[in-house]
C-alpha cells in the first residue's frame, strides 16, 4: 500500500508539472476526475488512521506518523488540482440585457460519418440561428439538407480542409463578407470572415485545431495555435473589434499550450465557456460511434464503456470584452462525441 501510493503521488506530480509534454497533457485533459481520484485517496488515509488510532490496541506511533505524513501530502496535492479547476471556471459572464435584438449563435462539431441527417436538420430548425457553424461538415451532410438551407438559409459559404477532407460550414441569414481561408501547410485552415448588425462590424474566426492522437499532431496543433494567436493579434490592432474565436480546440484549460494562448490576448478576449463547467467531449460516446475501431474490445466491454460519463472540456468560445453574452447553453448533437453550443450576443 505504501509503494502504491508512493508510485501514485509521484505520477500526478509528474502530470500535474509536465503538462507542456504531450502524454502528460492528455493526462491532466481529465483533471476534474483526477481531483475526485486523490480525493477518494485522502478519505481512505484518513478512514486508515482512525481505525488504527481508535480499534487497534497494538497501534505504532511511528506508522501513525508516516501515514499522515501521506496524508498531508495527498491533501496538498488535491489542493493544487482543486485550486486548478476553480480558478479557471471563476466568472461571471453572462448577462443580463435590455435588447433581444442579438446575434443568435449555433456551433457544433458533428463528426464527419455523422448520417443522423433527420436530426441534425430538426436541431436547426429547433435552434433558429441567424449563424450555424459546424466543423466536420461532410458533403454527404450537405446533399441532404440542400433543400432545407436553400429555402431557409439565404447564404451558404463552406471550404474544405486540404488534405483531410473535412469541411467547415457556415448557414447564415446575415450577410458574410470578406471571406478568408488561411492554410500556411499546417494541415488544417481557419476560416475568418466579417459580419455586421445594427452597422456594428462582427469577426468571426471558426477553428478545428489537429486532434493530438500522436506526438506528431500533438506538435502539428501547437504550431497552429501559436500562429492562430498572431493573425488574430495582427488582423485587430490593439483587439479593439468585436471578434468572436470558435472552435474545436483540441485542448483543455489545463494545459500549458491552452493558458499561453490565453495571454496572448492580454485578457482582451475572454473565453465565455468559463461560465459554467462544461464538459463538451464525450469520450465515451466517441467508442460507441467508433465500434468497429475498437473491435479488440468485445461487445459487451464496448458497451459498458460507451455508458461511462467521461468528459473533458475542449471546445471553448473566445470573444472580446466590448462584446455581450445573453445566452450561452450546451447542446447535444446526435451521434457526435460532442457536445455543441448556442450562445446569443450583442
Amino acid at each position: 500500500m505504501i509503494i502504491l501510493n508512493t508510485l501514485i503521488f509521484i505520477f500526478l506530480m509528474i502530470v500535474f508539472f509536465s503538462r507542456n509534454r504531450y502524454i502528460w497533457e492528455l493526462i491532466i485533459s481529465f483533471l476534474p476526475y483526477i481531483m475526485w481520484f486523490i480525493y477518494l485517496i485522502c478519505v481512505t488515509w484518513i478512514f486508515v488512521i482512525i481505525r488504527n488510532v481508535f480499534f487497534i490496541d497494538w497501534w505504532n506511533i511511528l506508522n501513525c506518523k508516516f501515514w499522515i505524513l501521506f496524508l498531508l501530502a495527498f491533501v496538498v496535492l488535491w489542493w493544487l488540482y482543486t485550486h486548478e479547476y476553480f480558478s479557471f471556471y471563476n466568472q461571471k459572464i453572462i448577462q443580463s440585457i435590455d435588447s433581444k435584438d442579438t446575434i443568435k449563435v449555433m456551433y457544433a462539431n458533428i463528426y464527419s460519418r455523422n448520417e443522423e441527417y433527420e436530426s441534425l436538420k430538426n436541431k436547426i430548425e429547433n435552434e433558429n440561428p441567424d449563424i450555424a457553424l459546424f466543423v466536420e461538415f461532410w458533403e454527404i451532410h450537405e446533399e441532404y439538407l440542400l433543400k432545407y438551407i436553400n429555402e431557409n438559409l439565404k447564404n451558404i459559404d463552406e471550404y474544405e480542409r486540404i488534405r483531410l477532407a473535412k469541411g467547415t460550414m457556415a448557414l447564415t441569414k446575415l450577410k458574410i463578407e470578406n471571406i478568408w481561408v488561411n492554410n500556411e501547410e499546417l494541415l488544417r485552415e481557419y476560416w475568418y470572415f466579417k459580419t455586421t448588425k445594427n452597422r456594428k462590424p462582427y469577426y468571426f474566426y471558426v477553428i478545428h485545431t489537429s486532434s493530438p492522437i500522436s506526438n506528431h499532431y500533438f506538435e502539428i496543433r501547437n504550431k497552429q495555435l501559436e500562429h492562430i494567436s498572431k493573425e488574430t493579434k495582427t488582423n485587430h490592432k490593439n483587439l479593439k473589434d468585436n471578434i468572436i474565436l470558435i472552435w474545436d480546440f483540441n485542448t483543455t484549460p489545463w494545459s500549458d499550450y491552452y493558458k499561453s494562448f490565453e495571454r496572448w490576448f492580454d485578457w482582451k478576449l475572454v473565453n465565455i465557456t468559463r461560465n459554467k463547467q462544461v464538459m463538451t467531449r464525450n469520450l465515451w460516446e466517441m467508442v460507441k460511434i467508433n465500434d468497429k475501431r475498437f473491435w479488440i474490445l468485445h461487445g459487451w466491454v464496448r458497451n459498458i464503456i460507451s455508458k461511462l460519463p467521461l468528459y473533458c472540456h475542449i471546445d471553448q468560445i473566445f470573444i472580446s470584452k466590448s462584446i455581450k453574452v445573453w445566452n450561452l447553453r450546451k447542446i447535444h448533437i446526435d451521434w457526435s462525441d460532442h457536445y455543441g453550443f448556442v450562445v446569443e450576443i450583442e
